[in-house]
């Protein structure tokens, strides 16, 4: 619980504030984002098959969002779970090696559709575009009542070998993937 609290007490201070700007806002919102990024790989449990060697790096991958990129970057100083940290650009040809894949609202659809593609056990998809998580994405980071809210498709996250802990479950919503995307 105390991992729980820390991870919404930090999230909690970066978004507010008495007066941003829009700058300032934006700058937030990258920041929460990033942080967002960093703790979900904290409560989230990869499968590894039991005749592979443990993966010695956590790789995530970032598409289309360099402020994003930039600010998950000084990431690579930590490890986690004994882990070493790489941040590096998504593309479709570097998707294979993404544990973790954000996709920004802006991506380019042939992106979207290469990361899906080759969706492999184990990536992990994240993305801020309305609708991702009832599309088959695993966590939408959506925007409510002023705030970034987890939406967790559970379902496409077990069927890549994920799982989350129930923490994160509780602080999220979790929803099913429609036949028509996005429908709320």
């Amino acid at each position: 619980m105390r991992k729980l609290t820390s991870f919404t007490l930090a999230i909690l201070l970066a978004s507010t504030g008495s007066g941003p700007t829009a700058a300032d806002r934006m700058s937030s919102e990258v920041e929460i984002k990033a942080a967002f990024l960093y703790q979900i790989s904290q409560f989230t449990r990869w499968s590894v098959d039991a005749s592979s060697p443990a993966i010695p790096v956590l790789t995530i991958c970032v598409a289309n969002n360099p402020s994003i990129f930039s600010a998950l970057k000084p990431l690579e100083k930590r490890e986690r779970l004994e882990r070493k940290i790489h941040i590096m650009p998504l593309s479709a040809d570097t998707a294979r090696q993404c544990d973790i894949a954000y996709l920004e609202k802006a991506v380019p659809t042939e992106l979207q559709e290469s990361v899906f593609r080759q969706h492999r056990p184990g990536m992990l998809t994240v993305s801020s575009e309305h609708g991702f998580a009832r599309k088959g994405g695993m966590i939408e980071l959506a925007h409510r009542d002023g705030k970034i809210h987890m939406l967790i498709n559970r379902q496409s996250a077990e069927s890549a070998g994920i799982s989350f802990s129930a923490k994160l479950l509780e602080a999220s919503t979790l929803v099913q993937a429609t036949s028509a995307g996005d429908k709320q």
